[in-house]
Order: C-alpha cells, then sequence, then structure tokens
C-alpha cells in the first residue's frame, strides 16, 4: 500500500476517533442539494438495485433519525444500500473499481449495530435510536491501479460529511455523553 493510501486512511480514522469524543467540532460542508425520499429494495445483495432514487444534482439518504446529504463529490461514484427496517438495520455503502463492488462503509441504526457506537438521536417519534459506524481501511487489490486505490479512499473520506450531519441532528447525544 502506498504512503498516500496510508495516510488518508489514518486521516479518516483519526477523524472519527476525535469526532466521536467531542473534542473537534466539525466543519459543516456547502451543499447545495436537494432533498428527496428514498426506498428500499428487498434484496440487499446488489448495492445498485438499492440505490435511492437522485437526480442529478444529488441524493439524499432518508435514515430512521432524519436525512442525510450525500457529499457532493460523490455524484453517481457511490451506490447505497439501505437495509432498514423499523428502524433497524444498516445503510451500507460502495465505490466501485473494474465492476467489482467495494464496501466503504456501514451506517448501522437500532439495536443490533455494528462498529464504533457513534451515539444516539431520536426517531420521528422522539425515541432514541443507537447509531453506530462499521468502517475499514479499503486496501488495494490486485488488478487496481493506484489511481483506483486513491479514488476509493477519496469516497471513504466522504464519511467525514456524513458524520458531520449526524453530530449536528436535533437530539444528538454522543456516546461519550451517555
Amino acid at each position: 500500500m502506498g504512503l498516500f493510501q496510508k495516510n488518508a486512511v489514518q486521516k479518516v480514522l483519526v477523524f472519527i476517533l476525535v469526532a466521536a469524543l467531542g473534542i473537534l467540532p466539525l466543519s459543516a460542508c456547502d451543499k447545495e442539494q436537494p432533498a428527496q425520499d428514498q426506498t428500499a429494495s428487498e434484496d440487499s445483495s446488489t448495492p445498485a438495485a438499492n440505490s435511492p432514487e437522485e437526480d442529478k444534482e444529488g441524493k439524499t439518504i432518508s435514515t430512521p433519525v432524519g436525512d442525510l446529504e450525500c457529499p457532493a463529490n460523490w455524484g453517481d461514484d457511490v451506490q447505497i444500500a439501505d437495509n432498514v427496517s423499523s428502524d433497524e438495520g444498516s445503510i451500507d455503502f460502495y465505490g466501485s473499481v473494474n465492476n467489482k463492488q467495494v464496501k466503504l462503509f456501514s451506517l448501522w441504526f437500532g439495536s443490533g449495530t455494528q462498529g464504533h457506537v457513534l451515539g444516539t438521536a431520536p426517531d420521528s417519534s422522539g425515541a432514541p435510536v443507537t447509531i453506530s459506524l462499521d468502517i475499514s481501511e479499503v486496501e488495494k487489490e490486485d488488478g487496481w491501479t493506484d489511481d483506483d486505490a486513491s479514488r476509493m479512499n477519496d469516497l471513504q473520506e466522504g464519511v467525514n460529511d456524513l458524520l458531520d450531519q449526524i453530530y449536528r441532528l436535533n437530539g444528538f447525544e454522543s456516546s461519550s455523553n451517555q
């Protein structure tokens, strides 16, 4: 793995840890994307089949705790698989290299969460919903160019935009404050 890949992954992981502890305020991202509803498909095995409806300007992800705007730099490069039902489950984010899906990260909601617990936020009825992040380093695979690996790491860094929005949700309580 190249130095730039390790540095990018290390930056993402350090940022997540610092932000999760509430030590470093996250900067807001300028998003000019319209809000839209998304629907989930029953078949979660192919992320592209579960992508939310979108227009040319961007995507909105509907979660049990509110809507999140996708980072502007994602465009059509990130596919989203919504596996949430009744405030439980995951929303998985994928990139693609050589027509092969590459998992970037997952946001988990409810009691069956996996990964690092970020905290809780109220759902539409006011009930607290646990939110966690499952993320690991995207490693360069055989057949990938350095540009492919760099692009996957750049796409994975979009998690920071989503975390910023989660931390700003009305009623969000960090796991370090519970």
